[in-house]
């Protein structure tokens, strides 16, 4: 179901879309994507995204440093998304995308057997202040993932005021 990453929305050096989404609460919102670093999950029965946000949320005071938030999104229900919101400590902005209408707008709707719906392919980008993606990194498979330390020295390196480069993984 997933197509090439070169045909991906959202590529280095283009604005990041907003999206219209749910919060951990249920509440709607409008994704305001300006310096932050977006993952996108497959959901919160995931092993390995519980484990990729618990080392995300261990590391929130790096984010801070550097002014960035850090926004997750998945297609779970408000269920799921407040479990995940739990999980994290209420640290990282848990935002569900149940429709899966933005997963499958930047083209990473994927399937897994053991949920009966659209899910997202593990990504994650690094949009700057103006909105203009920085850095995208699309998983392979389930278990590949960016480690924390490598997300933070990315922001790190395009926060610089020096720097408006992108970077591509």
């Amino acid at each position: 179901m997933i197509g090439n990453v070169s045909t991906l929305a959202a590529s280095p050096g283009e604005p990041f879309p907003a999206f219209e989404l749910r919060t951990c609460r249920d509440r709607p919102c409008t994704l305001d994507p300006r310096s932050t670093i977006v993952i996108l999950y497959r959901g919160h029965w995931c092993g390995h995204c519980c484990t990729q946000m618990t080392e995300l949320a261990r590391e929130i005071d790096t984010f801070r440093a550097l002014n960035v938030r850090l926004i997750a999104i998945s297609a779970d229900d408000f269920v799921g998304a407040n479990d995940m919101c739990n999980d994290t400590g209420g640290v990282i902005d848990i935002l569900s995308d149940p429709s899966s209408t933005a997963i499958q707008q930047l083209g990473l709707a994927d399937r897994d057997d053991m949920v009966d719906h659209v899910i997202a392919r593990p990504a994650v980008f690094i949009v700057d202040s103006d909105g203009i993606v920085r850095y995208r990194y699309v998983s392979r498979s389930a278990t590949d993932r960016p480690t924390s330390a490598l997300l933070a020295l990315a922001a790190e390196s395009l926060t610089r005021p020096d720097r408006k480069d992108s970077i591509t993984a």
